[in-house]
């Protein structure tokens, strides 16, 4: 099997284009890193904060050999952050920063990572298996009322991110791992995405869906339809095994 990915970004009502993806594939595409980030601070701070998260990406794939997956994610994740507070600031408004979700797919394992409120879902066939927590405050106030904890007021101060690359303290990046197994897939996305389109939705489009590409189309589309005029930015990646041809596996084979 080899992974087909592919990535949709709409500017939905915005001026400017905030949300950056990339997709880097080692020889052969045995090992695939996806890279997806929301910028913050302003138009232009917020482009390029999240540009320079996906160049940062490009400049340190693939991972030195031997260096375990994890610590290169969390590495990346340092350097990206480390790069964005250098970009030209001038005390206007907010600092530049950016959300992060990080795939690294291998042929046996996937190993993720994120920073703030764009979000990785992992799907087998239908059933959604796993999804990142967000890093506001009010992910904190659900995830504490689900343990049974007293119940607190969600206002919509409580959705500003406590955790960013290029924020004044070093991020503490969330981070996952599991085995491949057969009809997994991932979907990663802005908050201009899942505000709008909930998980059993995406489910139904990608596996009703032999093509990858409209799949995505699809599902940006009806979340920049739901949100209106106002749309945010809104961006996708997917991730979905495929049968490989037989000169792919004789690639795979060779190594």
């Amino acid at each position: 099997m080899v992974w087909q990915v592919q990535s949709i970004i709409h500017t939905g009502g915005r001026k400017q284009q905030q949300d950056r993806t990339t997709i880097l594939r080692s020889r052969f595409g045995k090992e695939i890193l996806i890279a997806l980030g929301d910028g913050m601070g302003g138009h232009a701070h917020g482009a390029a904060a999240a540009q320079t998260l996906m160049n940062t990406a490009e400049q340190h794939f693939p991972p030195p050999r031997k260096q375990p997956i994890p610590e290169f994610l969390h590495n990346l994740c340092i350097k990206a952050h480390q790069a964005i507070r250098e970009i030209p600031w001038d005390g206007e408004g907010a600092r530049p920063g950016s959300t992060c979700v990080l795939l690294y797919l291998s042929p046996k394992r996937a190993h993720w990572l994120h920073v703030g409120d764009s979000r990785l879902y992992l799907f087998q066939d239908e059933e959604l298996i796993f999804q990142t927590e967000d890093h506001t405050l009010a992910a904190l106030k659900t995830s504490q009322n689900k343990e049974g904890k007293a119940q607190k007021v969600i206002s919509p101060s409580d959705h500003r991110l406590y955790r960013c690359l290029g924020g004044n303290h070093e991020p503490s990046p969330s981070a996952g791992v599991t085995r491949i197994e057969k009809d997994h897939w991932f979907l990663l996305c802005s908050d201009g995405f899942w505000h709008s389109v909930l998980p059993q939705e995406m489910a139904k489009v990608v596996k009703g869906s032999s093509n990858l590409f409209v799949a995505a189309q699809q599902l940006v589309e009806l979340a920049v339809l739901r949100s209106g005029e106002s749309s945010d930015n809104a961006s996708i990646v997917l991730a979905r095994q495929e049968p490989g041809s037989p000169l792919q596996h004789l690639r795979e084979l060779w190594g």
